[in-house]
């Protein structure tokens, strides 16, 4: 179950930030500014019981966080049986940036409240960013898409669409469930305008013909699509499909447990995003150049935002600008990995637009940076651009 209050701290070492997994950033609570992708914050975090704060129990918890963590980052569940991670989750306490014990009150079966010791930790990133690359494993980059999330349900003569003030029972777990896969998922409103569009036998149904134009108000790419029937003996059926731009995908659960049934769906959609975000490059993976260009600039706040994100994304190794113009700017990415990747990762930006353009000619090897030595069949292409994008508000 879900802790619901931190009574009082019990010791302390430096954490950055006192907030921890806030439910309503992984889970609804974009509206206001509607997002096409979502910086997840709290995504090197980790929050285990333990026994008591003695120093073997301490690195133990340290363990266990670092695999959820891990979990996260690289968006598989399975990642912490691979040798590989296993020797990065063996040196656990060499990643911690700071920890806390609390204590935390606790709903139990009975209905009675319990309190239990956990420990907050927070482990550094990009220490693990860089480890996790140089094994080979994947790595899915802190900003990530948000996907819409429509879930009809049934439960005896009860039937709604899960909306984002609900004060349903579904809405803490799917809240967690998207907190331990690194997700961001958005509940509709519900208002006037959702109501118009959708009804619940569309959802049921999982027409997309509706759902899909309801869902561009909220900015997104990809959509959930739920039902969940509860049946007579109290277990759950549910029926699971994602729809993106490269196609749908569907999934289904028999008389299942509710938290099996809903996360279910978490897990589902967790692992085809990773699929196509997470990205693997190991250290000997050749360096390239690509050239980035972007229009319709108008600010040097919008000049200096982009080219930070741009060095902040997972193997990018440096950026420069390589032209400004009044309303323009090229700039130069370095980067073990693909122009594909490249482009997946920028276009995760809910200001950018692709301009199609012709495809483009083999990326350039560079064997370092700061350096561009050219293999003698691939001449230096002085005037070409492999992205173009434009920059809307």
């Amino acid at each position: 179950m879900l802790g619901r209050n931190v009574t009082r701290n019990r010791s302390f070492q430096p954490l950055r930030s006192s907030g921890w997994l806030c439910l309503a950033m992984l889970l609804g609570g974009f509206h206001a500014v509607f997002a096409q992708s979502v910086q997840i914050s709290q995504l090197y975090r980790a929050q285990v019981a333990v026994a008591d704060n003695s120093v073997t129990n301490r690195n133990a918890s340290f363990k266990l966080g670092l695999e959820q963590v891990l979990v996260r980052l690289s968006g598989s569940r399975t990642i912490g049986d691979t040798p590989e991670a296993q020797a990065i989750i063996e040196k656990a306490s060499k990643y911690v940036l700071g920890y806390r014990y609390v204590e935390v009150e606790e709903q139990v079966e009975d209905e009675e409240e319990a309190e239990s010791l956990q420990i907050r930790v927070e482990f550094d990133g990009r220490a693990l960013e860089r480890s996790l690359h140089n094994v080979g494993l994947p790595v899915w980059s802190s900003n990530r898409p948000a996907v819409m999330a429509w879930l009809a349900v049934e439960q005896g003569r009860q039937r709604f669409i899960l909306a984002e003030d609900s004060e349903s029972e579904l809405i803490p777990i799917l809240a967690a469930a998207a907190s331990e896969r690194g997700l961001s998922l958005l509940l509709p409103l519900m208002d006037l305008e959702d109501r118009r569009q959708v009804k619940f036998a569309d959802v049921r149904a999982g027409f997309t013909e509706n759902l899909k134009p309801a869902s561009e108000r909220y900015n997104v790419q990809t959509i959930l699509i739920g039902l969940l029937q509860r049946e007579r003996s109290g277990k759950w059926t549910v029926r699971w499909s994602v729809e993106q731009d490269t196609g749908a995908r569907r999934w289904q659960e028999y008389s299942v447990p509710l938290e099996v049934a809903l996360r279910s769906g978490v897990d589902g959609l967790a692992d085809i995003m990773a699929s196509r975000y997470a990205f693997t490059a190991g250290p000997d993976s050749q360096l390239r150049q690509y050239v980035v260009a972007i229009e319709q600039l108008t600010s040097l706040e919008q000049y200096a935002t982009l080219l930070n994100n741009m060095r902040d994304m997972v193997f990018v190794k440096h950026v420069s600008p390589k032209q400004i113009a009044p309303d323009q700017a090229e700039f130069t990415v370095l980067m073990r990995g693909s122009l594909e990747e490249l482009q997946k990762s920028l276009m995760l930006s809910n200001r950018l637009r692709p301009i199609v353009e012709p495809e483009p000619a083999a990326p350039r090897p560079i064997l370092m940076p700061g350096s561009v030595p050219v293999p003698a069949d691939n001449p230096a292409r002085t005037d070409t651009v492999d992205l173009r994008f434009t920059l809307y508000r």
